[in-house]
């Protein structure tokens, strides 16, 4: 393994001028209020280079990298505070950016002696550049700046934990009246309703606790469902669909649960953990029980199957995976 000398970002800081140049072309940068962008490049050149070529061991760089600063006394305060913070936040997420910063101040101090620190604006980020992303993808589907800073933000725990319940997750189409459309909403059930089924499924409330904090869930509140004669309610994964109806009279149930956010939406398509087909089929046989004593009937069904009806005078020949 060799060291973040031979990394061809070193040859900027190499040469007769020792990086004079390229300093006063990041300065222009600088002037246009553009430094944060610079860096969130250099962060992705030094991540993709390192990545492919192997030029440096990534952590034991970083930790040596601290130990000169925390031992500098060349920085100013500001600048020493700043990167001190930027390790503290991105050692484990982004360490590149980490790097990124140092190698900008240290050229910035050695040839401008008026040098400030520059708090990152991370809204002018465009890719996810979290460093635990890295066998996954760079870029995603979703655009949005605040989703992308969302998810360079992440730790490697969040991570492990989101993808321990996203198979215990589903989703509905439900019409929202204030745009007029169908919106897909992800969810996943409170476990203050559904202790012993999440108990079955190891996960703990803590760990929804932390997935909250994280900005991966929101709320956990109640959510009411109307099954209507002739229709048919619930919601599914992308194999199963979980249904209630009425031959009766229309009835109104509650359940708890908490939503997905945006962020976490963007995370399960980036992992692609799938779901757990006995989750249904659990959550399934808890909603038969509270409804017993109700004229709601609850089935569990291959979504292929129920997409293939074309009325509801063929529902009852479908298979209930229930019984």
């Amino acid at each position: 393994m060799g060291n973040i000398a031979d990394t061809s970002f070193n040859k900027l800081y190499s040469g007769a001028n020792q990086g004079r140049t390229l300093y006063y072309f990041i300065k222009d940068d600088e002037i246009r209020g553009d430094v944060a962008s610079y860096l969130f490049t250099v962060e992705k050149r030094l991540k993709n280079e390192n990545y492919r070529e192997s030029k440096f061991e990534l952590h034991g760089t970083i930790e040596k990298i601290y130990q000169l600063l925390e031992t500098s006394a060349n920085f100013p305060k500001d600048i020493y505070s700043g990167l001190k913070y930027s390790f503290e936040q991105h050692y484990q997420t982004r360490p590149y950016l980490f790097l990124a910063e140092c190698l900008y101040y240290a050229l910035a101090n050695a040839k401008d002696n008026q040098v400030s620190y520059h708090s990152l604006e991370f809204q002018k980020e465009q890719a996810v550049s979290n460093f635990l992303f890295e066998d996954l993808v760079t870029n995603t589907s979703d655009p949005n700046p605040r989703t992308v800073q969302a998810l360079n933000l992440l730790s490697q725990e969040d991570i492990t934990l989101f993808r321990k319940i996203a198979p215990l997750t589903f989703y509905d189409n439900s019409f929202d009246e204030l745009s007029g459309e169908y919106v897909e909403d992800h969810q996943l059930i409170s476990h203050e309703d559904f202790f012993e089924l999440y108990e079955t499924f190891g996960v703990k409330a803590l760990e929804i606790a932390k997935l909250l904090e994280a900005g991966l869930l929101l709320g956990g509140g109640r959510h009411e469902v109307l099954v209507e004669q002739g229709e048919l309610a619930g919601f599914q994964t992308d194999e199963r669909v979980l249904v209630f109806t009425t031959k009766a009279e229309d009835y109104v149930f509650n359940y708890h649960a908490f939503h997905l956010t945006q962020t976490a939406k963007t995370l399960l398509e980036l992992l692609e953990t799938g779901y757990n087909p006995e989750f249904l089929v659990k959550l399934g046989q808890h909603f038969r029980k509270e409804l017993s004593e109700t004229p709601v009937q609850v089935g569990l069904y291959d979504v292929e199957a129920i997409d293939e009806l074309g009325s509801l005078k063929g529902f009852g020949e479908v298979k209930n995976l229930l019984k």
